[in-house]
């Protein structure tokens, strides 16, 4: 069985199930739903006496559907039978009150309710769209496999490496599918050269016109996808920390190891960008952007941080202190002086641009907000001294000797500044 959250991760799946007949077997429990007796009834009625996860009669139903139960935070048990990963016979979580501090809610109870009389017979999912606090507690006992979290009847590492790199690196469908769509082909029952739709298990996701940008995504749909992003990133995440911890190590380096590893965080993130295109699904996060880019950089790959960080320079509201940020990157892991200094002298010329607005205008919608103003008042030091150091690092004292006389002239009292405007100016 799989819990999911809403509309968007439910309707799909009940199509599946009631009009191509696909894994009728898996019951889709929706957590909305779960609040009304009626879906509760449903859920149990619709399945056989030896797969039933719901042993409540219709009295008991109608009393925990009628009203909140009142609840204090406190250690919730489940027996666990014939697990050797598991001593103790039982797994044990913190179960805090989810609604206004002091109760829990119907759909709440009947999680628990359900892992209780489902009792290890039947595999328990969530959708990664159920988010933290709809799983009542349970992560140390979650493990991500893709699009789902598995309940286990052990504590367990927060992602199944394999069955995440099963799941996301196997290609479904024609590797043209992600910018035009052959609907002729979807579904042959010819022996085709790629995997193509089935009823039958296997694993692998099926994009299609993702990357077309003929086809209009709307913002839900773009936000919906960020989902399979962040699967990817999981995956990458996770063999990026075991590159770290192995490549720290002083003595017994498994270099073997070490390149594998490179090799499995280059291809995941690859495979994301080929798979969710950022020119037609944009990474939302800055920060989630920034953090690939670097990941690429650290691995060697300067040539795709580089065109990462190209779009975050270009990025629209982007914070000013993030571009300080990139500009940095871009002399120091890119060594690429020329450009960082066009970053940052572009930023100099706006924040003077922005600066005059204030003076002129006051905040407006003419002009600036105050948060706007407040994040280039707060990167604009850092700003300085980053062009200001690149500027000496590159032989350039005329334009290092401008910027910071500039500064020296806002900030009268900065002595360590009026000694290196000093040392710039005999030369230093």
């Amino acid at each position: 069985m799989i819990f999911t959250n809403g509309d968007n991760d439910t309707f799909p799946l009940w199509y599946l199930q009631e009009v191509e007949k696909v894994r009728t077997d898996v019951a889709v429990v929706n957590l909305s739903l779960l609040n009304t007796p009626w879906y509760i009834k449903q859920q149990r009625d619709n399945r056989p006496k030896e797969t039933r996860f719901i042993n409540l009669s219709d009295k008991q139903i109608d009393k925990y559907t009628s009203r909140l139960t009142e609840w204090k935070k406190q250690k919730i048990q489940v027996p666990v039978y014939d697990d050797p990963e598991n001593e103790d016979g039982y797994i044990e979580w913190e179960l805090k009150p989810t609604y206004g501090g002091r109760a829990l809610r119907v759909q709440d109870m009947m999680i628990l309710r359900i892992i209780k009389d489902a009792g290890w017979r039947v595999p328990i999912y969530f959708a990664v769209t159920v988010s933290q606090k709809n799983r009542i507690g349970l992560d140390q006992y979650l493990d991500m496999q893709g699009l789902t979290f598995q309940l286990k009847s052990h504590k367990t590492d927060p992602i199944d490496v394999d069955r995440m790199y099963d799941n996301l690196m196997t290609d479904v469908g024609s590797n043209v599918w992600s910018t035009e769509f052959d609907q002729a082909d979807f579904n042959n029952p010819e022996d085709l050269d790629y995997l193509n739709w089935t009823r039958d298990y296997q694993p692998g996701y099926m994009f299609r016109n993702l990357g077309n940008k003929d086809v209009f995504l709307n913002k839900q749909t773009k936000r919906l996808l960020q989902n399979y992003r962040s699967a990817y990133m999981q995956l990458t995440v996770s063999y990026y920390m075991d590159y770290q911890r192995e490549d720290r190590k002083k003595k017994n380096k498994d270099e073997e190891k070490l390149a594998d590893l490179r090799t499995k965080v280059i291809d995941t993130l690859n495979k994301m960008n080929q798979n969710i295109p950022d020119e037609t699904i944009p990474i939302q996060s800055e920060d989630l952007h920034y953090q690939v880019a670097r990941i690429y950089g650290d691995l060697g790959e300067k040539e795709s941080m580089k065109s990462i960080m190209n779009k975050l320079v270009n990025r629209k509201n982007g914070r000013p202190s993030n571009r300080v940020e990139y500009a940095n990157s871009f002399y120091k892991e890119l060594d690429d002086p020329a450009t960082a200094i066009e970053i940052l002298e572009k930023m100099r010329i706006q924040f003077l641009h922005v600066e005059g607005m204030v003076k002129t205008r006051g905040f407006g919608n003419k002009s600036v907000t105050k948060n706007d103003w407040s994040r280039w008042q707060k990167a604009f030091p850092e700003l300085v001294s980053s062009l200001v150091y690149i500027y000496r690092k590159n032989d350039q004292l005329t334009d290092a000797e401008l910027v910071l006389s500039d500064w020296v002239d806002r900030n009268p009292s900065d002595k360590n500044a009026q000694k290196i405007l000093e040392e710039i100016r005999t030369g230093g």
